[in-house]
């Protein structure tokens, strides 16, 4: 079970192009955890896209990466968007077992700019973890 999601929207019509960004995290050694999501819809219609393409750009040396798929439901307080629910893709987070410590890794996402258009943008995350 996942047990912690930290939401990182990439809203089609906002996302700029850039390099990679780093995001540290603590993770629960033992556990899975969901350290990233990934969604891509329209503002104007807050119907959901294609799904981002999602990528192990660097491995992590002490534990292993997945992508799950994962509908998000957008809270009450949300504006014209409040209970629509959107497809994602969750990046988890597994360390081996018995390790406690750091570790490190990238994922790269790409999705088109605008839905049919075959122009992707791209995206690369580094995670730092720290495991206890």
């Amino acid at each position: 079970m996942i047990r912690s999601l930290s939401l990182a929207l990439a809203l089609f019509a906002l996302v700029s192009q850039a390099s990679a960004e780093t995001k540290s995290l603590d993770v629960k050694a033992g556990r899975a955890t969901g350290v990233d999501y990934f969604a891509i819809y329209g503002e104007f219609n807050c119907k959901g896209a294609q799904l981002p393409k999602l990528k192990i750009k660097k491995q992590p040396s002490n534990g292993k990466i997945r992508f799950e798929k994962y509908t998000h439901t957008f809270a009450k307080d949300s504006g014209k968007c409040a209970g629509a629910k959107i497809p994602g893709m969750v990046v988890v987070y597994t360390p081996n077992s018995g390790y406690r410590g750091n570790d490190t890794f990238t994922v790269g996402y790409s999705y088109n700019r605008y839905i049919g258009s075959g122009r992707m943008r791209q995206k690369s995350f580094r995670y730092k973890l720290k495991v206890n």
